[in-house]
């Protein structure tokens, strides 16, 4: 390869308790003085016509180098004008804990969760579908995953579910007007829990204004949706009517 070829090479190896990220290029490397008053500083370049052809604010070293300290670690750069660049990230590495585990007690009144739930998760974001998925499944619960309120509807018209997770905005149908939805046709049944980035009381009274009976704030973390599906009361043993997915929601509002 010739020295100019844009080869770029990422090692990774341990050296005594810390992590060491090398990346190598045989690019137009830099002079010493650049770099010792110059390279991990904002809107620094070592070669101007890079970022005229290319693009670039001249940001990024800096922004590393100081996430790189937040994890107690260093970053720094070896080069040669014309030879090309060696940049090193160490990092320490920190052992695994395992998580503390979930707490033995469930809130007054509410059932042990040592039941399976029928749980159908409405969510439009696919990596949120993934993770609260897989923790209702840790959990020992069934899911059934749908993307928006219509289809919420739909799934509810088909099969009975104990909860419903219901986002709150989502194309097509969002989590506020497909409970009213269903509150209209099902009357009290399924349990709804709203996932919410919001934690105003106003939201939450919208939430609860619709019909929503929980509610658990996103990023979901496991405890609290652990605590939300052993809230859910015991089924009536009543089977849910058909519900009309064409229902005007503005009656409901």
């Amino acid at each position: 390869a010739s020295a100019r070829d844009g080869r770029v090479v990422v090692a990774l190896r341990r050296q005594d308790d810390n992590a060491v990220i090398e990346i190598r290029d045989n690019g137009a490397g830099m002079s010493e003085e650049f770099m010792r008053s110059r390279l991990f500083k904002p809107f620094e370049q070592g070669d101007a016509s890079i970022t005229k052809r290319y693009g670039g604010t001249g940001l990024g070293l800096a922004i590393s180098k100081r996430l790189v300290e937040m994890m107690g670690g260093r970053l720094w750069c070896e080069s040669t004008h014309g030879e090309g660049s060696r940049f090193f990230v160490e990092v320490p590495l920190v052992e695994a804990v395992a998580p503390a585990p979930l707490p033995a007690q469930v809130p007054p009144g509410s059932l042990a969760d040592d039941r399976t739930l029928r749980v159908l998760l409405a969510d439009d974001h696919f990596v949120n579908q993934q993770v609260i998925a897989h923790l209702v499944e840790v959990m020992g619960h069934q899911v059934h995953v749908v993307e928006n309120g219509q289809q919420a509807l739909d799934a509810v018209a088909r099969s009975v579910y104990d909860v419903i997770l219901m986002d709150l905005q989502m194309p097509v149908m969002d989590g506020l007007e497909a409970t009213r939805h269903i509150r209209a046709a099902h009357g009290a049944a399924p349990w709804i829990v709203a996932l919410t980035a919001h934690a105003l009381d106003e939201h939450r009274q919208q939430c609860l204004a619709a019909g929503m009976n929980d509610f658990v704030s996103k990023p979901v973390q496991l405890t609290d949706l652990r605590h939300a599906l052993v809230r859910v009361p015991a089924p009536t043993g009543s089977a849910a009517p058909a519900i009309d997915a064409s229902l005007d929601s503005q009656t409901l509002s």
